[in-house]
């Protein structure tokens, strides 16, 4: 499992979820104007369909990633990181080793109450805490992975937005180098998921989910490789 195919399957979801919600007015309507209508009886179906469909790919998804999601919220715990994911990567880079244990790094986001209390307090100072956070986190996470046993690459698929804030914050525990191949084709957010992530994270609520999505490669300065892509 990694999160290229996570989100794939993610995205089958809410295709189905949306769906459903989409032809239930619909559905409401022809049951008021003529419920014994041919077309009340095909719209009906399908909306029976896209439920069974939403309920039945949500329970695939949550069965199918269960242990990978357990095994990086461990990994993230044991580490002791507050505001970074760690999710073990199950795919091969060019140019790279199979024996090269990759990490995909994720925002990690917090709670309804988290983003609630967030929404209560400044922006900046909010902002701050969370580049004082990451700044802490990226020390955890170049001591573990100079302790690690493994061949260990950390790789992240995100937007420019957040690629700068981790650039920023990173020094001077790794660098970041940009990948010619995106790792993640399906990262993209639909508008509730990018709503969810700035709500979470700033306790501020954005409708304009980013278009740009880059892959890029984390190095600690010992082992910084330049035009590795």
């Amino acid at each position: 499992m990694n999160s290229s195919k996570y989100h794939k399957y993610e995205k089958w979801f809410f295709r189905f979820l949306f769906a459903f919600l989409a032809l239930i007015l619909p559905t409401l309507v022809l049951y008021v104007v003529d419920n014994e209508s041919i077309l009340y009886f095909i719209v009906s179906t399908i909306l029976k369909v896209l439920l069974v469909a939403s309920i039945a790919s949500n329970f695939y998804l949550t069965k199918k990633t269960k242990q990978w999601m357990t095994q990086g919220r461990e990994l993230t715990k044991e580490i002791g990181l507050q505001r970074l994911l760690l999710m073990e990567g199950n795919f091969l880079l060019p140019n790279r080793e199979s024996r090269t244990r990759v990490i995909e790094l994720h925002h990690y986001l917090g709670t309804l109450s988290e983003g609630k209390a967030y929404s209560k307090r400044d922006r900046e100072e909010v902002i701050n805490e969370l580049k004082d956070q990451l700044k802490e986190d990226w020390r955890k996470l170049a001591e573990w992975k100079e302790q690690s046993e493994d061949d260990v690459l950390i790789v992240l698929t995100t937007h420019p937005g957040l690629k700068n804030l981790y650039e920023r914050t990173c020094h001077p525990h790794f660098y970041i180098t940009k990948s010619d191949c995106l790792f993640d084709p399906y990262v993209g957010m639909n508008l509730y998921e990018w709503g969810m992530a700035t709500y979470l994270t700033s306790g501020r609520l954005e409708l304009k989910p980013p278009k740009q999505w880059d892959s890029y490669y984390f190095y600690s300065p010992q082992t910084k490789q330049k035009g590795d892509n």
